[in-house]
């Protein structure tokens, strides 16, 4: 098996609630370390179910939704990705997808985005029309796990988009 050893990935998550996203971020991060990569986690949500699971895990999980104002969050995360100095920022909800984007833009850094349902439904979701089709722009790169959300990307935006599918656990 290869060895991830020298990766370091810090993914960006609105919550760590009981979720399939969250379930999703807890196996990525459990394959990633069985592959010896360093893993952090960058959380809007103090606590939630996952949290202590992924630190099981041995990845750090860091609080860094301290305020309601979403360029505070940001300044707050890019002084954490500072330090940390990740290879890759990958978002796990598509609302954080704007704070990996600004963020590796800003270190130089690999950026990834996720859309987990339909893009018009993600849209729906947000409730700033300013940041409705800024989840998408500047990403190097989007995971979506959803066959119609990859095509309805692909027919809208030039992205580098991979559709990828979980298996039920």
């Amino acid at each position: 098996m290869n060895s991830l050893n020298n990766l370091k990935i810090c993914f960006i998550a609105g919550t760590l609630r009981k979720g399939g996203s969250e379930r999703q971020l807890y196996y990525n991060i459990k394959a990633l370390k069985e592959l010896d990569a360093e893993v952090y986690v960058l959380s809007l949500d103090k606590n939630g179910y996952w949290k202590e699971k992924i630190e099981g895990l041995e990845a750090k999980v860091i609080f860094v939704g301290n305020s309601k104002i979403r360029l505070i969050r940001l300044i707050i995360t890019t002084s954490h990705l500072f330090y940390i100095s990740p290879n890759i920022i990958q978002s796990q909800h598509f609302y954080t997808n704007i704070y990996a984007w600004i963020a590796a833009s800003i270190l130089r850094k690999i950026s990834i985005g996720a859309v987990r349902n339909k893009f018009s439904e993600e849209n729906k979701e947000l409730k700033s029309k300013f940041f409705k089709n800024l989840n998408l722009f500047g990403l190097d790169y989007i995971f979506i796990n959803s066959k119609s959300a990859d095509k309805e990307i692909k027919n809208n935006k030039k992205i580098n988009s991979y559709c990828l599918h979980y298996p039920n656990v």
